[in-house]
């Protein structure tokens, strides 16, 4: 077994929410989701000390799961001894079946353009000489399916090498494009490992946006300083703390919080995630104060973005709904028509997006916020 795939297979490593390190090196494997480890348990138990940024997992044999588990889709999320935590519980019948469904799909490789350093066209033309068909979804002239084509042969490209290209989830891409940030304004990604998000912003801004990124784990922020400057995102500035500890006196014109959550939105055929009511709850109530973080670091009159690659009620609208029964911040109503074609799930919060997971897409949730303007910082 090589160096690199030993050390991801017995460490524990943590998942900001809904993006892959994607290094083309582990093509069979999976993730199992623990709740219980002394890392965790230590640092949830004491709300002062900063808890573990993310989901702690560890690597798994890659196991098949039947064409079957479509109707028993509380086999792909398995619930702990107590059966705290079921699918049709949490969801619904309907919307639990197409989850479940969307799981089983499998995801297409999806790969986003780095403008910082080519142009679309000529990343199609390049893929085309490469023998990968690729079709570009109708949101975004930057987001890419791949057609027959996994990481190993996308990371094994010169383009990807260069910095020309990033592989990430088409669900990932949406929050910053909510986000909307400008050039000359500071931007703050709370949670910004790998750096998906992070470079995202910076291109979509043509790198004139003054970046602060975030990421508590050591070896997490240093693969995020890695791929910020390989996708030439030059006004990006890496912090390797957890933005909880950032001093108030720090103002942003527009905040990212990308929080760390379940990952129950990113299961696929051939992946469990086990997590207890225990852990659900831990993680909420990081949510909660990263979330609260957020709003005390953004400038009045300014907008956030909050995500998870969740499709828990828990993690996402019950996180927003207690932020704005606080006050002082207001919901802004996604314009969902742009993102033709993206697969929703329903929701009872009119203005958020709750996206379905498929062949395409992984379960997301996503939600922008405005801080009043007669707030104080």
């Amino acid at each position: 077994m090589k160096k690199s795939l030993l050390a991801l297979a017995s460490g524990a490593f943590i998942l900001g929410a809904a993006e892959f390190v994607m290094m083309g090196i582990l093509p069979q494997t999976a993730f199992t989701a623990m709740h219980s480890t002394a890392a965790l348990s230590a640092a949830s138990s004491d709300e002062k000390t900063p808890v573990t940024s993310g989901l702690i997992v560890t690597m798994t044999p890659y196991t098949h799961v039947p064409s079957a588990a479509a109707a028993d889709y509380d086999a792909l999320l398995m619930p702990d001894a107590s059966g705290a935590t079921r699918w049709r519980d949490l969801l619904g019948e309907e919307t639990a079946r197409r989850i479940a469904a969307g799981f089983e799909a499998g995801r297409k490789t999806t790969l986003r353009v780095n403008r910082l350093k080519a142009e679309p066209a000529q990343i199609a033309a390049a893929l085309a000489d490469a023998g990968i068909s690729a079709r570009r979804v109708p949101w975004s002239e930057d987001a890419l399916v791949l057609e027959g084509a996994g990481e190993a042969a996308v990371a094994a490209l010169p383009m990807f090498e260069n910095g020309e290209i990033y592989m990430q989830s088409l669900s990932s891409m949406i929050p910053p494009l909510v986000l909307g940030a400008q050039a000359g304004e500071n931007v703050l990604d709370m949670a910004a490992a790998p750096g998906g998000k992070t470079t995202q912003i910076a291109a979509l801004t043509g790198g004139g946006a003054l970046i602060t990124a975030c990421e508590r784990n050591k070896m997490r922020a240093e693969r995020l300083e890695y791929n910020v400057k390989k996708q030439g995102a030059s006004r990006v500035t890496v912090m390797n703390m957890d933005a909880r500890q950032l001093d108030d006196f720090f103002a942003f014109d527009r905040v990212l919080l990308d929080a760390p959550c379940s990952g129950s939105g990113t299961v696929t055929e051939g992946s469990r995630g086990q997590f207890s009511r225990e852990y659900l709850d831990r993680t909420v109530k990081m949510q909660k104060t990263l979330l609260d973080k957020a709003i005390r670091l953004l400038k009045p009159g300014h907008e956030l973005v909050y995500s998870t690659c969740s499709v828990l009620r828990e993690e996402n609208e019950e996180v927003v709904a207690a932020a704005l029964k606080k006050g002082g911040v207001q919901l802004v109503p996604i314009d969902t028509a742009a993102f033709d074609g993206v697969p929703l799930l329903p929701t009872d919060m009119p203005g958020v997006m709750c996206v379905c997971p498929d062949e395409w897409y992984e379960g997301f949730f996503v939600a922008k916020m405005k801080k009043s303007a007669n707030t104080k910082k």
